[in-house]
C-alpha cells in the first residue's frame, strides 16, 4: 500500500508538472450558427450564455488510497464529494455534492488526480455505452452535451435530448419550445424544429423516423427529407416489416415506403406472427398478410391461444354467444355449445363450462374430464374438483391425488406465494393439511386449522419451519407443519390456549385465562403478560387494553411502548 501510495503522489506530481509547463492546445470547430455562440475549450455554457470556467487547478488529494472505494473523496478546494461512475479507459469520473433527489450537483473529474473538468453545476450528467465521445448533462433545467474534456460541445438550451446513432453518427432528437428536431453531434440543425413529436423505429430502415405534426402522423426520411408517409394519419406505430396505422377508429398495414397493404380498413387488428385477426363489420376473422381470408369473418371474438408447442396456436371464438376452438386455417377443434371457453391459466387444457357444469379438454379438443363438476379449478398442476357436495384433486395426467369424498379441500398460500403447493381438507368434521406432491403435512385430526402460515428459514438447524395454528379438543396450539427441509411435523405451542392469532414469523397472540398476551412461536417466552382485556394488531403496531390503551411498536421478536399516544386513542 505504501509502494502504490508512493506512486500515485508521484504521477498527481508529474501530472501537475505537465500541466503547468504544457501549452494549452487549440482545437479547430466549425463555424457556429446565428443562433449558436462559439465555445471555447474549458467553457460551460448557462442558459444560453457563455461564461468563463474556474480555472482549473491541481489540487491536493487527501486520500488517494480511497478513491476506489464508495464513502466520500475529500479536497482542500471542494470538500467532501462522491464518485457515482467511473469511465476507465477515459480516466474520467462523474462526482457529485449534496444528498436527496434534485439536491445533488454533478461534474466531470480526473479519476487518477480528482482534478475537476468542471465545477459541480449540474442537475444531471450522464454518460453512454453507445457514445463515447460525449456526455448529456442538465444544467438549469435544459439539456445539453459536454465532452470528456468538460467542454461544451451543445449549449444546455434544449428541454430535451435523446441521442442516436446512424451510420456510425452520434444525433439527437431535440426539444424546444413544444418542437422537436434533429441535431448533429455539434449542435447543427439537421432537421428542423417543426413538428410535435419525432420517434425513431428500432427496425430498419433506421433513417426513418415518425412524425407528428399538429395532431396527424407521417413518416420521415431524415436523410433527404422526404415526406415517406403523408400526415394523415391518427396515429402510426412501428413493427421490422410494416407499419401500422389508424385514421377515424379504423385500421390498416402500411409498408415502409407508404403503400397500403390491404384493400380494406379493419375496424381492429391483431397481428400474430404472420396470422391476423381482424374485425370487418362487427364480425372477426383471420387473414394472412397478403389479406388472404383464412377464416371467414362470421365470429363475435377469437382469441389466439398456443397449444403448447412451437408456433402452433389455435383460436377460442364465440359464435351467436357460444364458444368454440378454431385451428388456425378454420377447421372447428371444439364445437360451439359450451356457455364459457377458458384457457386454465398457462396449461394446455381448457375449462369448458355447459348448464352450470365444468369440464376439461385438451388442445385438440379431447375431453379431459366430463362436464359434471360444479368447481373445476387448476392449482399448480393440481386439479380441484368438487360434484355435488364433495370436493377431490386429481393430476394434470387424470390421476388421482385424493377421491372425491371431502366434505371441503380449500387451496392453502404459502406467504401470500403466487403458486399455491398446499391445501385445507376436511373430512367427517376434522381437518388435515395435504401438498400437491400426494403428502399429508399435517394429519386428519385437528377440529380446525387456520390456513394462514408464515414460512420462516432457521439458520439454528438449517430447516425451513413453517409453524401452523390449529385447534384440537377445544384448545388452540401450533404445529410445525412438514416439508422438504423438516421430515417431521412436531408441537410448537401445546394446545392449551383459549386463542391463538398470528402476529409475525416469531410472535403469536395469545390467550390464556381470560386474559391476553403474547408469546414467542419457537421457545416458551412470554413477551407481553396475560393481562389484557383484549389485544389488536395492524402491521407492525400493536394495542392493548388494561385499564387503559397501550401502544406497543413490533420489530422481530422486539415489542417496545410507544410514548405520546393518548389513553382513548
Amino acid at each position: 500500500m505504501k509502494r502504490i501510495l508512493v506512486m500515485l503522489l508521484l504521477v498527481a506530481n508529474l501530472g501537475a508538472i505537465a500541466q503547468t509547463t504544457g501549452k494549452k492546445s487549440t482545437k479547430a470547430k466549425p463555424k457556429a450558427k446565428a443562433e449558436k455562440q462559439e465555445v471555447t475549450e474549458g467553457t460551460i455554457m448557462m442558459e444560453g450564455v457563455v461564461e468563463a470556467a474556474p480555472v482549473v487547478e491541481e489540487v491536493r488529494a487527501v486520500a488517494i488510497e480511497d478513491y476506489s472505494r464508495s464513502g466520500p473523496v475529500s479536497t482542500e478546494e471542494d470538500g467532501l464529494f462522491y464518485l457515482q461512475e467511473t469511465i476507465s479507459d477515459k480516466d474520467v469520473s462523474v462526482a457529485y455534492k449534496g444528498q436527496g433527489y434534485g439536491n445533488k450537483r454533478y461534474a466531470l473529474i480526473v479519476t487518477s488526480t480528482k482534478r475537476k473538468l468542471t465545477p459541480f453545476v449540474f442537475e444531471s450528467l450522464s454518460t453512454s455505452y453507445n457514445n463515447r465521445t460525449a456526455i448529456t448533462v442538465i444544467l438549469n433545467g435544459k439539456y445539453g452535451v459536454i465532452n470528456y474534456k468538460g467542454e461544451s460541445v451543445i449549449p444546455c438550451i434544449y428541454d430535451e435530448l435523446n441521442s442516436f446513432t446512424l451510420d456510425d453518427q452520434t444525433y439527437y432528437i431535440a426539444s424546444t419550445g413544444g418542437k422537436a428536431g434533429i441535431i448533429t453531434e455539434t449542435g447543427d440543425v439537421m432537421l428542423p424544429f417543426e413538428y410535435n413529436k419525432l420517434e425513431k423505429s428500432y427496425y430498419n430502415p433506421s433513417n426513418l423516423f415518425v412524425a407528428r405534426k399538429g395532431e396527424m402522423y407521417g413518416v420521415i426520411n431524415i436523410l433527404s427529407k422526404e415526406v415517406v408517409v403523408p400526415f394523415i394519419y391518427n396515429g402510426i406505430s412501428t413493427e421490422r416489416d410494416y407499419l401500422r396505422v389508424s385514421r377515424d377508429n379504423q385500421y390498416n398495414l402500411l409498408a415502409w415506403d407508404g403503400r397500403l397493404l390491404f384493400k380494406n380498413w379493419y375496424s381492429h387488428i391483431n397481428v400474430y406472427d404472420e396470422l391476423i385477426i381482424a374485425e370487418l363489420n362487427g364480425r372477426r376473422g383471420i387473414i394472412d398478410m397478403t389479406e388472404k381470408q383464412l377464416v371467414p369473418f362470421e365470429y363475435d371474438r377469437l382469441e389466439r391461444i398456443s397449444t403448447g408447442e412451437d408456433r402452433l396456436y389455435n383460436f377460442i371464438a364465440v359464435k351467436n354467444g357460444l364458444h368454440g376452438m378454431l385451428s388456425k386455417t378454420g377447421a372447428v377443434l371444439v364445437p360451439f355449445e359450451y356457455s364459457d371457453l377458458n384457457r386454465v391459466g398457462y396449461s394446455s387444457y381448457l375449462v369448458c363450462t355447459k348448464n352450470g357444469l365444468k369440464g376439461m379438454l385438451d388442445m385438440t379438443g379431447a375431453v379431459v374430464l366430463p362436464v359434471e363438476n360444479s368447481i373445476l379449478s387448476l392449482h399448480d398442476k393440481v386439479i380441484l374438483l368438487k360434484k355435488g357436495d364433495k370436493y377431490g384433486l386429481i393430476k394434470t395426467d387424470n390421476s388421482v391425488l385424493l377421491p372425491v369424498k371431502y366434505d371441503l379441500i380449500k387451496p392453502v398460500s404459502m406467504d401470500g406465494a403466487y403458486r399455491t403447493t398446499n391445501f385445507l381438507l376436511k373430512l367427517n368434521g376434522k381437518y388435515g393439511i395435504f401438498s400437491n406432491t400426494g403428502e399429508m403435512l399435517m394429519e386428519m385430526e385437528y377440529d380446525n386449522i387456520l390456513p394462514a402460515v408464515y414460512s420462516r428459514y432457521s439458520s439454528d438447524n438449517d430447516l425451513y419451519r413453517t409453524p401452523v395454528i390449529a385447534v384440537k379438543n377445544g384448545k388452540y396450539g401450533m404445529v410445525d407443519l412438514k416439508n422438504m427441509y423438516n421430515r417431521n411435523s412436531r408441537i410448537l405451542i401445546p394446545f392449551e390456549y383459549e386463542e391463538l392469532a398470528y402476529l409475525n414469523t416469531f410472535l403469536v397472540i395469545a390467550k390464556k385465562k381470560g386474559k391476553y398476551g403474547v408469546r414467542e412461536i419457537y421457545a416458551e417466552e412470554t413477551m407481553l403478560p396475560y393481562e389484557y382485556k383484549f389485544l389488536n394488531h395492524k402491521e407492525n403496531m400493536l394495542v392493548g387494553y388494561k385499564n387503559a390503551f397501550e401502544h406497543f411498536k413490533i420489530t422481530g421478536k422486539m415489542i417496545n411502548p410507544v410514548t405520546g399516544k393518548t389513553n382513548n386513542q
